[in-house]
């Protein structure tokens, strides 16, 4: 039944999933707290990692960063482009998870990614 709704049943397990973990996290102390979906953090004294030492943010931080070098971003509209692009993309997320695009269908989901990363980049653009 799933297949005939486009494979929406494999979505909605992947963000169920998504969900499940979330919680175990927050159910733990400690930095997995602190640290919710950051793999493999360094922690400094007094449990604080520096933004730069999580890897998916310092993936985002290198993307930036080859924006300017190539031309599609200027240094001007660099500066804290990382907020703007983890915000919007971890409330579409959450969005997904828990809120109004729980349980949409496929298309509806990928749509709606795609127009916030459109949106991403026509903000940070300028």
């Amino acid at each position: 039944m799933a297949a005939a709704r486009g494979g929406s049943g494999v979505h909605r397990v992947r963000r169920r999933r998504a969900g499940l973990v979330r919680t175990r996290l927050l159910r733990r102390s400690g930095p997995a707290r602190r640290c919710l979906a950051f793999r493999r953090c360094r922690h400094r004294a007094g449990g604080q990692a520096r933004l730069e030492e999580v890897p998916p943010f310092a993936e985002l931080l290198a993307a930036l960063e080859d924006c300017v070098t190539s031309g599609a971003l200027s240094a001007e509209r660099r500066a804290g482009a990382e907020f703007s692009c983890w915000s919007a993309v971890h409330g579409c997320a959450e969005l997904m998870v828990h809120g109004p695009l729980r349980g949409a269908e496929p298309q509806v989901v990928r749509a709606v990614a795609e127009r916030v990363v459109d949106d991403i980049i026509v903000g940070i653009q300028g």
